[in-house]
């Protein structure tokens, strides 16, 4: 339910949330079965699999028109490169460090947020602009194993964008990076199928009670 309404309200967040939800309030992370660096995979591999297919379920962003189609399936096709040279680097990196990488990357993304929002974005977005950022956001999601909705948004002052363009252009490259994340790690073993659809399960309802709240 968490993670949803993360994703309801800022068009991000759910992947970042879902990893230590089910590592550490589920309690995967406390298997004594399985090496820990497994696990950490395999929680990555299965969180993208099911943020991915819930990205395009009932959003709020898309009845609002915030999102835009065209732009966003732009950017999620030059993400999409670095999303793959991302996921198999992450492969081979232990799943401990991916961790504890991602919560230094996301505190560095608070902190430019913030930035941003002093400074104040532009109203207008240009693809031209966004084709680094597209790369280097793709090339995160794959590596962390996020959708890429709450990396995008917090480098928008290097892509100029207004902040309901980023929501609308995370919800497409979320469920785009999210699934090609999902379909390396299921490659290599990393995805148990059965959880990720419990987990798809419970984060659709919960979208549906957090979008009444929310809006």
């Amino acid at each position: 339910w968490s993670e949803e309404f993360s994703l309801e309200v800022v068009g991000g967040g759910d992947s970042i949330l879902a990893v230590p939800l089910l590592l550490y309030l589920v309690g995967l992370a406390y298997l004594d079965d399985y090496p820990p660096d497994f696990l950490d995979h395999l929680v990555i591999g299965t969180t993208a699999l099911s943020v991915g297919l819930n990205a395009y379920i009932k959003r709020v962003h898309w009845r609002r028109g915030n999102v835009k189609v065209k732009t966003g399936a732009v950017f999620a096709a030059v993400g999409a490169l670095g999303n793959l040279a991302g996921a198999n680097a992450g492969l081979v990196v232990h799943g401990h460090l991916i961790l504890f990488l991602l919560s230094i990357f996301m505190n560095r993304g608070c902190l430019r947020t913030e930035r941003g929002l002093r400074r104040g974005w532009g109203p207008r977005f240009e693809l031209g602009e966004a084709w680094p950022t597209a790369f280097a956001v793709g090339f995160a999601s794959g590596f962390f194993g996020i959708g890429g909705g709450s990396s995008w948004c917090p480098v928008c002052s290097l892509a100029p964008a207004s902040t309901s363009s980023a929501v609308g252009i995370s919800l497409i490259s979320a469920g785009i990076f999210c699934m090609m994340t999902a379909a390396t790690y299921m490659w290599r073993g990393f995805v148990e199928p059965v959880l990720s659809m419990l987990y798809l399960v419970g984060g659709t309802a919960g979208g549906y009670i957090s979008a009444r709240i929310a809006y």
